[in-house]
């Protein structure tokens, strides 16, 4: 007997294969489609994908980690259902709710795979990957993917996101995978080791640069233990004679926009559509 579930919030307009799973779009229409998904408001019902196998609880919750992950939006999987021998896709998304029922928002920042319009296999290749390696476990040990995969997932899942929270995820999910890369657990100053996790990666950043701060992971880590320490949301301090300030508010956002391209560096994903600096010019793909 066929099982298959729903998925609400996920853009999707092609049939797409993948691991275990088959998921099916509600409408191929390219506007519609985009519409539903990207609703902040609302849960619509976008697809419904199909399980082989014995359905597997921790297989979805991967799922709906992946999918909010490229969406950067919460994207809400459905528990499975059996359903008769003989049943299609077609068949199964009528029998689920058009909306599924939450009362929280869904902010974004954007998705960071392109569309299916644009490129039907971009997606599926990153769904193919990301689901491998989330179950991978020896992987998992050298790099510490998934735990920093998933604060990023849980800062797309808060209807609220609360600056001095999803900094301390966006912050934390950076050092486990630096301090894992580097397996360097014993210096203290975390902007020497970020810079050089970062730079393995191609992002060209420094520990300190003063005439361009987004660039220095100092200025993270300044702000990491100003908010962390003290409970502040600035960090003042004295540089060739003068004070200095920096504000959280100025900075947390190159960093939101950062991490979910390192995790897809550390994913070895890349699709040659991703503008890889975006987090600094905001334009998510190339021209």
């Amino acid at each position: 007997m066929p099982h298959y579930f729903a998925i609400y919030g996920y853009e999707i307009t092609k049939k797409i294969e993948f691991c275990n799973f088959i998921m099916f779009p509600k409408t191929a229409d390219f506007k519609e489609a985009e519409s539903l998904a990207k609703n902040t408001n609302q849960f619509n019902l976008t697809a419904v994908g199909e399980i082989k196998g014995d359905p597997s609880r921790e297989e979805l919750f991967d799922l709906a980690g992946a999918l909010t992950f490229c969406q950067q939006q919460w994207v809400v999987v459905s528990n499975p259902y059996e359903f008769p021998e003989n049943t299609v896709p077609e068949q199964a998304i009528e029998k689920f709710p058009n909306i599924y029922e939450n009362t929280n928002k869904r902010p974004s920042q954007g998705a960071i795979i392109i569309q299916d319009v644009f490129d039907h296999e971009a997606r599926r290749n990153y769904l193919e990957i990301c689901i491998s390696r989330l179950r991978d476990q020896e992987s998992e040990k050298i790099t510490n993917f998934r735990k920093a995969f998933f604060r990023n997932v849980e800062i797309c899942r808060m209807s609220s996101q609360f600056i001095d929270v999803t900094y301390y995820y966006d912050f934390s999910a950076l050092e486990i995978l630096a301090r894992t890369f580097t397996q360097d657990y014993k210096t203290n100053n975390v902007a020497i080791i970020v810079a050089e996790f970062l730079n393995h990666y191609g992002f060209n950043v420094a520990q300190d640069n003063p005439p361009s701060r987004h660039l220095g992971m100092q200025t993270y880590a300044h702000l990491r233990n100003a908010l962390f320490h003290n409970g502040s949301f600035e960090k003042s301090f004295q540089e060739n004679g003068a004070e200095i300030t920096i504000k959280l508010i100025d900075f947390a956002s190159y960093l939101s926009r950062l991490l979910p391209d390192v995790l897809l560096k550390v994913l070895g994903y890349d699709d040659n559509h991703i503008n890889w600096n975006r987090w600094q010019d905001l334009m998510p793909f190339k021209g």
